[in-house]
């Protein structure tokens, strides 16, 4: 389990508001408790000995010693320590996001790898949000497993304050997102641990493939098109997955507003092969792929359905594309996407295709490998904010 996170069942709605109210209530206190288990675990690391100096004494005096003398760190201070790391160097010198408001040393003998933020169309690439710049991190078993629980709990603050149309012991909206999401393949570094992006890490762990967060976050993409190496059959699927849940998706998305777009584009040159397929039952024989074939025709696509393919060519056909999502996933309520950034350049496009669809825009821990559990669902200029 990672750093003093409770345990928690995401599909338990009256469970998850306690959890909540705990956690809100005592926010200093549980803040103080997770600085204090930081500062046990690295104060003997190099990083943190430049500025403490090996203090010691009571709780109060070693955080009173951090507030006072670590300085609020940005990347370029603790990259020199990373490289290390990623080159084979002393492990135990090497510093690493934390729950904390500062960068802090560990002891990464379980490191995985190390993560870079990307955006859709680049392995590797910038989020947009630091110059472009890759930004090498070390990731951890426990760094994913915390990821694991702050999803969950994003999730149901989402649908409490979203979905209040449903009951208490509702399975928090009962819908399912239509999400494009990709793993993409990545180098290693001099030291031989993989280099891949957030998103890619997290999608290849254990964490992701092994928890079932219930039905909160259920996404119509199978985890074989997740995982495909091939982008044009991977997001191929997912889009045909999606218009075949079309009635049972109540949001719509992609990690970047980049990517988002281009499934839209990708969709109005291939939505004809789309209804085709549903219409016939057959996959098109160009996804080779075996495994997404297998997962495609297995769970999805298991009969003809001409009167799903005749709804779904009669909007598509429709030009211009103006409010395309919500013509075509009717129940969406709205688009989470990053369109801050560099990916605002995206807005006005999205907001033609979304039909007014308001957007919510957060992740932003996800693209800088740090986490902000401060949630709120205040609709304002059609954003939603978390």
């Amino acid at each position: 389990m990672a750093l003093l996170l409770p345990e928690f069942d995401p599909a338990d709605v009256r469970a998850g508001r306690d959890l909540i109210h705990r956690l809100t209530a005592d926010a200093a206190g549980i803040q103080r408790r997770v600085l204090r288990e930081i500062l046990s675990r690295n104060s003997g690391t190099e990083y943190l000995r430049r500025f403490l100096g090996g203090a010691a004494g009571d709780d109060d005096d070693v955080r009173d010693a951090f507030k006072r003398r670590v300085p609020v760190s940005g990347y370029e201070d603790v990259k020199p320590y990373v490289d290390r790391v990623a080159s084979g160097g002393e492990p135990s010198s090497a510093p690493t996001p934390s729950p904390a408001s500062a960068v802090v040393g560990i002891n990464p003998s379980s490191l995985p790898s190390l993560t870079v933020p990307s955006n859709f169309h680049a392995n590797g690439g910038s989020s947009g949000t630091s110059g472009g710049q890759q930004k090498l991190l070390p990731s951890t078993a426990e760094e994913l497993d915390r990821k694991v629980f702050f999803y969950a709990v994003r999730a149901l603050v989402r649908n409490m304050s979203l979905h209040t149309d449903h009951g208490e012991d509702d399975d928090g909206g009962g819908g399912e997102g239509m999400y494009l999401m990709f793993a993409f393949h990545g180098d290693r570094t001099l030291s031989g641990l993989p280099i891949q992006s957030a998103l890619t890490t997290y999608y290849h762990s254990r964490q992701f493939q092994e928890c079932d967060i219930g039905r909160f976050d259920k996404c119509t993409s199978p985890l074989e098109a997740i995982l495909c190496p091939y982008g044009e059959q991977s997001m191929y699927c997912q889009l045909l997955c999606g218009l075949l849940h079309r009635c049972r998706v109540d949001r719509v998305g992609a990690s970047f507003a980049a990517g988002l777009v281009r499934g839209i584009k990708f969709l109005e040159n291939h939505w004809e092969e789309m209804c085709s397929n549903i219409r016939s039952g057959q996959l098109s024989d160009w996804i080779t792929h075996a495994p997404l074939r297998d997962a495609v025709t297995g769970q999805y696509l298991q009969g003809s359905d001409p009167a799903l393919a005749d709804e779904i060519a009669s909007e598509c056909a429709r030009k211009p594309w103006d409010g395309i999502v919500r013509r075509l996933w009717p129940r969406a309520r709205y688009i989470r996407t990053i369109v801050t950034g560099s990916m605002s350049q995206h807005i006005p496009i999205l907001e033609v295709y979304g039909g007014g669809l308001p957007y919510r825009v957060g992740d932003l821990f996800t693209v800088s490998g740090f986490y902000n559990a401060t949630h709120c669902f205040t609709s304002q200029d059609g954003m939603i904010a978390s």
